[in-house]
């Protein structure tokens, strides 16, 4: 879940099938006490989720090996 704060506030039909997922990332620039999922990736000081989300994937790809040509063609 991006930028929701707190589950309730993507409604309940979203919220039973969010909920269902076999993990669930909460991805937050504002702090709140409706901590859900099993992980959590908050920064506060981050001016938008976004933010957040691009130095995620910046530290991804330092930690990863470049993917195959072919997985890449099944990605793009």
């Amino acid at each position: 879940m991006l930028d929701a704060g707190d589950i309730s506030r993507v409604g309940t039909a979203v919220a039973e099938t969010v909920l269902a997922a076999p993990l669930l990332m909460d991805i937050d620039h504002h702090v709140t006490a409706g901590q859900f999922g099993q992980i959590r990736l908050l920064d506060a000081g981050a001016a938008a989720t976004g933010e957040i989300v691009y130095d995620l994937l910046l530290a991804l790809k330092r930690r990863s090996p470049s993917p195959s040509p072919s997985a890449c063609s099944a990605l793009c």
